[in-house]
This record gives C-alpha cells, sequence and structure tokens, in this order.
C-alpha cells in the first residue's frame, strides 16, 4: 500500500478509507518496535566508537606485529636474505585478527539497530502525514452522510406528512365517475392520486390530487406526468384537457 501524497483518496469509500486508516495505524505499530528511545541510541553511538577506537587499536598491533621480520634459519634463506615473522607475531596476528571480526561483528548489530530505528522514524512521520489526509477524508464522508441521512429522515418525514394530509384531502375531491387517465369507469372509490409526486416535492392539495382508477394509480405510481403518459404511450391533450376540466395543476 502506497502512502506519502493522499492522491486518490477522494475516489475512495468510506469502507476503504477505513481500512486504510486501520492498516496505517497497524504498520505504525509494527515501526514502533524498531524506534528506539534518544538515550538507548545514545549509548549504541558510544558503543559504535568505542567498538571503532578498539578495532583500531588492534588493526595497528596487527601491523606492529608484521613489520617485526627476522631472518628465516636456512642457507637459502640467508642467501637471499628472506625473512619471515616470528611464530609469537603469528599467533598474535590470528588472535588479534579473530578479535576485530568478533568486534565488527557488534558494530554491524549496532549500525543495523540505528538503520532500522532512524528508518522507522521517517516512515512513521511519512504514515502519520498521510493518515491525517486519510482521517480528513474519512470525517468529510462521516458529515456528509450524516447530512444526507438527516435530509433523507426529513424527506420520509414530510413524505408521511404529506401522505397523511392527503387521505384527508380525499374525501373533497370531486367524486368524477371516469379516471381522467384512461377514461374508464372509476370502481370501488377510486385512489386519490398526486399528479406531481409527492416523492419529487409533490403536495397533497385538491389542486394536485385527483380521484383515478387503481390500475392507473398502480402504473404511475411515483412517475411525473409527462414520464406516465410517456411510458404508456397515452393522449397528453386529452389527459391535459380531463386534468384541466376538473380544476387540476399539472
Amino acid at each position: 500500500m502506497s502512502y506519502g501524497r493522499g492522491n486518490g483518496l477522494s475516489k475512495l469509500s468510506l469502507d476503504n478509507l477505513r481500512s486504510k486508516e486501520e492498516w496505517a495505524l497497524g504498520k505504525i505499530k509494527k515501526l514502533s518496535l524498531d524506534i528506539k528511545s534518544d538515550d538507548y541510541i545514545s549509548s549504541l553511538g558510544r558503543s559504535r566508537e568505542e567498538l571503532e577506537k578498539l578495532i583500531d587499536q588492534k588493526n595497528q598491533e596487527i601491523s606492529r606485529h608484521r613489520a617485526n621480520l627476522v631472518p628465516k634459519s636456512g642457507f637459502i634463506s640467508s642467501l637471499f636474505g628472506i625473512k619471515e615473522l616470528p611464530e609469537s607475531s603469528v599467533k598474535r596476528i590470528s588472535i588479534l585478527s579473530s578479535e576485530i571480526a568478533d568486534l565488527k561483528s557488534e558494530l554491524d548489530k549496532i549500525q543495523s539497530i540505528h538503520r532500522r530505528h532512524d528508518s522507522a522514524k521517517k516512515s512513521t512521520v511519512e504514515i502519520n502525514q498521510w493518515l491525517l489526509k486519510v482521517r480528513d477524508r474519512i470525517r468529510v464522508l462521516e458529515d456528509k452522510k450524516v447530512k444526507d441521512q438527516s435530509l433523507k429522515n426529513k424527506a420520509a418525514e414530510n413524505t408521511l406528512k404529506k401522505r397523511k394530509l392527503g387521505s384527508a384531502v380525499k374525501k373533497f375531491l370531486l367524486n368524477n365517475e371516469f379516471c381522467p387517465y384512461c377514461e374508464r369507469v372509476i370502481k370501488d372509490g377510486g385512489h386519490a392520486d398526486h399528479i406531481y409526486p409527492l416523492s419529487k416535492g409533490g403536495e397533497s392539495t385538491e389542486r394536485n390530487m385527483v380521484l383515478v382508477c387503481v390500475d392507473c394509480n398502480s402504473k404511475k405510481s411515483d412517475l411525473t406526468l409527462r414520464s406516465f403518459i410517456a411510458k404508456y404511450n397515452l393522449n397528453r391533450d386529452d389527459i391535459e384537457a380531463r386534468l384541466d376540466f376538473l380544476g387540476k395543476d399539472f
């Protein structure tokens, strides 16, 4: 997962953003294992200096021993002036070399801890900066979600009020015998239809409500008059004329 600039966060859903937030928190927790205290890092620095000093001292001692050459025994060696290290120097160089290897191993461990510490601190800063952007975007979406839900609740509440009002208005509607949409005889008392639908902001008024047949009311549902006419290929002029005669708005 990439982080840094926070590009593309505006295209992510709330669930995806929360998943990224969880990943970032987990990553920071994991990185914290490699972040040491300032005192500990300072002590590592001192240990590193001491190790480097010891390694330098032992290398100098090795150099001194390697310069401690003596003539090699034997006629040929004596003839050609061949020299060699005394056995004591060879042994000492071997011991010093082994000690230097051990010291370098310890030094590598310290440097590795220091590198991980520096890298973890840098990555933690970058992830925290990116996490702030993620959380800012989460807050924006959560605020929008709350506002949208509030608007939906208000719309639902208004629609419920309008439907209750519509039931009260129905008894005042003209008791027309024929459906203004299909011109068939209205049976079983008919249904009161909102010419401009409640779901689209229509009001429960006598001029926006008309008595229609059950079939047309079911088909029209929350369609606007124009969409209803187009969907069922009805005669617009005839319907508008009948609604106008009934004193309706459309």
